[in-house]
């Protein structure tokens, strides 16, 4: 049974955003905001209507049901905000691990930029440490953790996920650091990428119990 939902989004919208939004109703507020409201037939179906609405780079201020019993529209309300605000922290997290991603292969692509660096690999020796499939292995699971920490911070879940991301970010913080810098370029790049997983492991420090949050909010309301 479909039920009806009101989308409240930042900014005032033209009717014609209606058939790209599944035929929504529009409605424009007094204090610049616009409403959205239609029927949604289930849980699949709203969160599809919420990610199209985020895919169009709308920003999304409210979601709420407007159709359907007190005892389901707080259940349903609270599930919604549970699920945006643990997608909203899942993707912090996700794009903080790629921009450390990106600077950790920056970096190394300024390294084979240095002159006389590819000469030095083809010795074996690198700043003094012998090429060996031990030290291969070592940099191979060091970069994995960043790598597997872009996809698990947005499948892993509150617990496991908020652990993951402290202990992987304090990890990596450890593994720049014994990196070491050779020249201005890493240190640079070193700073940056601990102040990333610094932020990484804040955010996850500070990531409360989104159930028990939603559910405050919502005798709140």
């Amino acid at each position: 049974m479909a039920e009806i939902y009101r989308f409240q989004v930042k900014g005032r919208l033209d009717k014609r955003w209606s058939d790209c939004l599944g035929g929504l109703a529009i409605q424009i507020q007094e204090d610049g905001a616009t409403v959205l409201v239609g029927p949604v037939v289930d849980q699949a179906a709203l969160y599809g209507l919420i990610a199209q609405i985020r895919d169009l780079g709308l920003s999304l201020l409210a979601v709420n049901l407007v159709s359907a019993s007190h005892s389901s529209i707080g259940s349903t309300q609270m599930n919604t905000t549970k699920q945006l605000l643990t997608m909203e922290m899942k993707a912090k997290l996700s794009t903080l691990w790629i921009f450390v991603l990106f600077n950790i292969t920056f970096r190394d692509i300024h390294e084979f930029l240095k002159p006389g660096f590819i000469e030095e690999v083809m010795t074996g020796v690198v700043n003094g440490n012998q090429l060996t499939d031990e030290l291969f292995l070592i940099g191979g699971i060091m970069i994995e953790v960043p790598i597997a920490m872009v996809l698990l911070s947005r499948l892993l879940k509150y617990g496991v996920n908020r652990w993951a991301n402290i202990i992987s970010g304090a990890t990596t913080i450890g593994f720049v650091i014994a990196n070491g810098a050779t020249d201005l370029d890493d240190v640079f790049f070193a700073i940056i990428e601990v102040m990333a997983l610094a932020l990484v492991i804040w955010h996850a420090w500070k990531w409360p119990n989104l159930e028990l949050n939603a559910h405050h909010r919502i005798q709140a309301n």
